[in-house]
């Protein structure tokens, strides 16, 4: 996990909240935020509103 931290401070994200379930990283300059997961794998989830999309059908 130390890797990924340091990957993320790297590309100016900062540790924003901490769980026992997950980590919170927000990048400095652009606000978007990135979930860390870590279960038996470590997944990353993207918030939606760091895109500009129109998800109407």
């Amino acid at each position: 996990m130390y890797n990924l931290h340091h990957i993320f401070k790297t590309h100016n994200f900062e540790l924003t909240n901490k769980t026992t379930k997950g980590l919170e990283y927000q990048h400095r300059e652009t606000k978007d935020i990135v979930y860390v997961l870590p279960t038996k794998e470590i997944n990353l989830v993207v918030s939606l509103l760091s895109f500009d999309v129109d998800l109407s059908p």
